[in-house]
């Protein structure tokens, strides 16, 4: 599975390894989210890599086990 992951992208097994890629910034010395607004198009991407996998493990699954990861907020969840 990591060898086609990462043949698909490497960015969505980094994802399915280590979480979602959250934009935060530091406001009055604490750390935020990021708001969608301020993101680039290289974070945007980077963000879209949690959702691509998500798609692709979505669509290789059993109409069973896709009710029981529905609930998954997260690749590294559903994995």
């Amino acid at each position: 599975m990591q060898i086609f992951w990462k043949y698909v992208d490497s960015g969505s097994w980094n994802v399915i390894m280590n979480g979602p890629f959250i934009l935060m910034h530091v406001i009055n010395n604490m750390n935020e989210e990021e708001d969608l607004y301020l993101w680039t198009v290289d974070k945007t991407g980077k963000a879209q890599y949690d959702i691509k996998a998500r798609n692709i493990i979505a669509f290789t699954l059993t109409l069973g086990e896709f009710y029981m990861t529905s609930i998954c907020k997260t690749t590294k969840d559903m994995w």
